[in-house]
């Protein structure tokens, strides 16, 4: 049996989501770069959720939905950002206007150092 301490809280089984959901507002928000919980709305790395945060901090495998204020993006559009992990220091962006679908750019990162984003079409 495990050693308690005082203030040590004791283990309980949550079956009430509207407790869990409670829990969640009161954590802080994680982001690529900060700790914490993630929205339940929002699994960067998972499912394609809009994504506010900087471009450059996404080097794991995503399909991300990008706002049209997010920094490093290559347009002020909207779009869908997929990321590709190749190998272990490559990673791949491919950056698709959403509306309209006016344009794609790619980039990678290799050698710790981002590429210049270019239009693809």
């Amino acid at each position: 049996m495990p050693l308690k301490y005082e203030g040590m809280m004791e283990k309980i089984d949550i079956k009430d989501a509207s407790i869990a959901e409670a829990v969640r507002k009161q954590m802080a928000v994680a982001t690529p770069s900060l700790n914490g919980l993630m929205p339940n709305y929002y699994a960067p790395y998972d499912n394609m959720g809009e994504y506010n945060y900087d471009l450059n901090d996404i080097k794991k495998e995503s399909r991300l939905l990008v706002s049209s204020t997010v920094p490093n993006s290559p347009t002020n559009e909207w779009g869908i950002c997929l990321v590709f992990r190749i190998g272990s220091g490559y990673t791949l962006q491919w950056f698709i206007e959403y509306f309209g679908c006016n344009a794609s750019y790619i980039r990678s990162f290799n050698t710790n150092k981002w590429s210049a984003w270019k239009k693809i079409w």
